[in-house]
């Protein structure tokens, strides 16, 4: 299996945050599909985030899902970032099962 430069993921991740939608809600996973919020896009650019990646989007969080749910940061309203490979479109997708047949099918 070939592993990506980081070239390559830095396009994957442009790419990615040029498909995101603002006034989108998409599903923010904190543990799979388990834990997380539903939330919505505020805003999304290139910029580079608080880790150096290409993906900087600015989201408020519409409805949090299990333990995560009493955390501060994901009490409805609450505004934070991320990287846009960190929003998914379906829960279900941020399951492990599913990370692990996209990572096999490159």
């Amino acid at each position: 299996m070939r592993f990506m430069t980081k070239t390559e993921l830095r396009q994957k991740i442009r790419n990615r945050t040029a498909e995101i939608v603002k006034g989108k809600i998409y599903w923010l996973s904190s543990f799979y599909e388990k834990d997380g919020a539903y939330v919505r896009v505020l805003d999304a650019s290139t910029k580079t985030n608080s880790v150096g990646w290409p993906s900087t989007v600015l989201y408020e969080v519409v409805e949090p899902i299990g333990d995560c749910a009493t955390e501060e940061w994901y009490k409805p309203n609450v505004q934070g970032t991320c990287n846009a490979t960190n929003l998914y479109e379906n829960r279900n997708d941020s399951s492990h099962a599913s990370k692990a047949r996209r990572i096999t099918q490159r």
